[in-house]
């Protein structure tokens, strides 16, 4: 077999003090890591690969994916009558032309598009799908009191279905704007990604517990159902993974202080209130990250948490932080194993932190999302066993997961048959974001490049 390494481009901060924006990109004299953190001495930016021509293999098939995801999004996820993407589309692909829009949805596929004319093949109709999906949202989903996009509205965008003013939907405002922005060169769009920052960030963050407070000043979402459990809660981890990941996006997109200081500081809540000494992340928290509710795992969150976590650290030159890869490692260590499925591959719902597998379908975004944590484990530790995992996840999904009628993903298999009660390919909780990131991204990361 031919050996060869790969090149993994990592830009290592000067001090303690400076951010690296990436490549080509210029530092700025910002305090965004704690003065007391102890770093590893950077050791070269070179990741020995195993098999170039396995990593090869797992590059090529992780791409097929991602043309037959796109395939289906590209040519029949647009609404051409109304703008933005169906909010519906049944097992077969067919869209339900009255069905409502969520912004969860819209605000993700405007990502997605965008990210794929940018890092695949740049089309004019990947183009003019993302400037319509743009439209759709900057016409029909309009601020509300706070300063934030209401829920979801009607096929057309003529009625507001559901005003709540939620953070972890406004979080992928702040996503797909500074993406649109950055890659098309839109100075409005960077604007509507910072004004949605600046409505949540500028809220009185720096409580003593740090964090965000999701029922703080009228933002009260407890009784979302999706949301959380209890009225009782008040952060958890799922929003706060995604404002790190939709601030590394606007820091990217736009460089300003502001949002690298707040990156930062989400960084710092992760590591020393959410992650403390576990092996693992749990979901729900009282105001002062006392967590609520029985001890869960859900598998597919921590790898969301090692990928996301470990890309903002490269952004800010923090990726040498001794505490955030050895918890990344021990969340890793734990979770690659304990929920993973030996027999046939992929990844289970949930876990308990003894690691036993409570829940055992197979949901379409952790399985993707698992993809992405085992390489970033694979890049932290250059250890195989990440990489042969998978390989084996990539395996599930190519036999069980994929819909052979659209080609795209089936939301959750039980054993190895689509889970009855939920056979359609998209609704507004489901869109191409969390696949056709990994299967999108990845093969950048082998090709030994960074996040765009």
């Amino acid at each position: 077999m031919i050996q060869r390494k790969l090149l993994i481009h990592v830009i290592a901060a000067s001090s303690y003090g400076m951010i690296s924006c990436g490549p080509n990109q210029r530092q700025h004299n910002l305090i965004a890591v704690k003065a007391n953190e102890k770093m590893e001495k950077p050791t070269g930016t070179e990741i020995a690969a195993k098999d170039a021509q396995d990593l090869e293999l797992l590059r090529q098939r992780l791409l097929k994916l991602n043309s037959g995801i796109y395939e289906f999004w590209l040519n029949k996820g647009l609404d051409p009558v109304d703008g933005g993407v169906y909010g519906f589309h049944d097992q077969d692909g067919h869209p339900d032309t009255k069905a409502d829009k969520g912004l969860i949805q819209q605000a993700r596929s405007l990502w997605s598009v965008t990210a794929y004319y940018e890092n695949r093949i740049p089309s004019l109709q990947a183009k003019a799908t993302a400037y319509n999906i743009r439209d759709f949202i900057l016409k029909n989903f309009r601020p509300g009191a706070h300063g934030l996009y209401p829920f979801k509205v009607s096929h057309d965008g003529a009625k507001t279905i559901d005003p709540a003013e939620q953070y972890y939907a406004n979080s992928f405002v702040i996503y797909a704007f500074s993406e649109f922005g950055r890659v098309f060169k839109d100075e409005a769009a960077k604007k509507v990604a910072l004004d949605v920052f600046h409505a949540i960030a500028d809220k009185p963050y720096t409580e003593s517990q740090g964090g965000f407070d999701q029922t703080y000043g009228g933002f009260d979402q407890s009784g979302d159902p999706w949301y959380f459990s209890s009225p009782k809660v008040k952060k958890a981890m799922s929003p706060h993974l995604h404002f790190v990941e939709s601030f590394a996006a606007l820091f990217r997109a736009t460089q300003d202080p502001k949002v690298g200081v707040m990156l930062s500081h989400l960084i710092d809540v992760f590591l020393d209130k959410m992650i403390a000494n576990r092996s693992f992340i749990h979901s729900e928290y009282l105001r002062d990250f006392a967590p609520f509710g029985t001890l869960t795992v859900k598998y597919g969150y921590q790898f969301i948490a090692i990928w996301v976590l470990y890309d903002a650290s490269q952004l800010l030159g923090r990726e040498h932080s001794i505490p955030l890869r050895s918890k990344l490692l021990k969340i890793g260590a734990f979770i690659a194993k304990s929920g993973f499925d030996d027999k046939l591959g992929g990844y289970f719902e949930e876990g308990t932190p003894e690691g036993f597998v409570t829940k055992q379908n197979k949901v379409w975004w952790v399985q993707a999302e698992a993809l992405m944590g085992l390489w970033m484990l694979y890049e932290i530790s250059n250890d195989p066993s990440y990489l042969e995992k998978m390989a084996k996840t990539i395996d599930w999904i190519e036999n069980y997961q994929i819909n052979p009628t659209t080609k795209e993903w089936w939301w959750e298999i039980i054993g190895i048959t689509p889970s009855p009660s939920l056979l359609f390919t998209s609704n507004e909780w489901k869109d191409s974001y969390h696949h056709g990131r990994a299967t999108m991204f990845l093969p950048l990361r082998i090709n030994g490049q960074e996040n765009p």
